[in-house]
């Protein structure tokens, strides 16, 4: 298949992946803001909302590493030999509840944990040989607590996940107004504009960025994610308007091409497919319009793209 797109559109799809390094938004956030104390709590929690993870501030009461063969080896010190599997029983003062989870080969997170220590974990609950145990577990920094953290997701376009959460900090802690004026830059047009275009409900770029990145609430940080994707097309829209706007160029006019094309096409050993043809179609019409053309022309390998834009120059200068 062989088809033309105006590069309007090819151009601020570009300019919106430029700006959405500001306004790429987490992929997930935590809520740590208050972490459970109490497993049962946790579970009635699961249970009510249908959600699969919770986040909970527990104890550690015993810590069991076991090698490749399921032997019992020393914890700190087996850490060199990096231990296949830890048994965790942590601990919930607030009900008096002990629950075990397991971690399997990633234990590094670990190395620094001990019987006795608290722990800031995200984990589901799972049921195995008939008990009710902790899985997925994952270690969090003590310092998420009272935060609604995001999470990031790689993206070959933006980069690894650190470099868009490094990303986020700098903008927050110290660039602020460069970012927002970075992204005006990008988008070609002013705040006020862009925010009355997008409707975000925010009153500035600024509000919108640390929403985004430093919500205080999974409720604001809902909005922000949604004024972030409202903000990346009304930045869109407005360039494809800038495009369509842009000045005529009555020189550049090229009229009567598609009469004269039939006679190279009989000259063909072979017929055009219709795509080639609508192609062509749309190459004359904006050859014959007063603005300079703009247009890619796409297509896979074997498509007939050569043809396809050979005809209409081999008449142009005819015309």
């Amino acid at each position: 298949m062989v088809k033309t797109v105006s590069i309007a559109a090819s151009q601020s799809g570009k300019q919106q992946g430029s700006v959405a390094n500001l306004l790429y938004p987490p992929a997930s956030y935590l809520d740590c803001v208050y972490p459970f104390t109490s497993l049962r709590r946790a579970w009635e929690y699961c249970r009510r909302s249908q959600r699969k993870h919770f986040v909970a501030h527990l104890q550690v009461r015993r810590l069991l590493a076991y090698d490749r063969n399921g032997s019992r080896v020393s914890w700190p010190n087996s850490y060199a030999m990096r231990p296949a599997r830890l048994s965790i029983c942590f601990y919930s003062e607030a009900d008096n509840v002990e629950m075990w989870g397991s971690v399997f080969g990633a234990v590094t997170a670990y190395k620094d944990i001990e019987d006795g220590h608290m722990a800031l974990v995200r984990a589901s609950f799972r049921e195995w040989n008939g008990v009710i145990q902790l899985g997925d577990l994952e270690l969090l920094p003590s310092h998420y607590i009272g935060r609604v953290v995001p999470r990031y997701r790689a993206n070959r376009r933006l980069g690894t996940k650190d470099k868009l959460e490094d990303l986020a900090k700098d903008a927050l802690s110290s660039s602020r107004q460069q970012a927002v004026a970075t992204i005006l830059q990008q988008a070609r047009t002013d705040e006020k504009t862009l925010l009355h275009a997008a409707d975000t409900g925010f009153h500035s770029l600024e509000a919108v960025l640390c929403a985004l990145h430093a919500p205080i609430s999974l409720e604001e940080a809902d909005l922000a994610k949604s004024a972030a994707k409202k903000l990346s097309v009304a930045a869109l829209l407005l360039s494809r308007d800038r495009f369509l706007r842009r000045p005529s160029e009555p020189r550049s006019v090229i009229p009567n091409l598609e009469p004269n094309l039939s006679i190279w096409e009989e000259r063909l050993p072979f017929e055009l497919t219709s795509d080639q043809k609508t192609a062509i179609r749309e190459i004359c019409s904006d050859l014959a319009h007063h603005q300079p053309m703009l247009r890619l022309l796409s297509g896979d390998v074997g498509t007939g793209k050569t043809m396809t834009y050979l005809l209409p120059a081999l008449d142009a200068p005819v015309s």
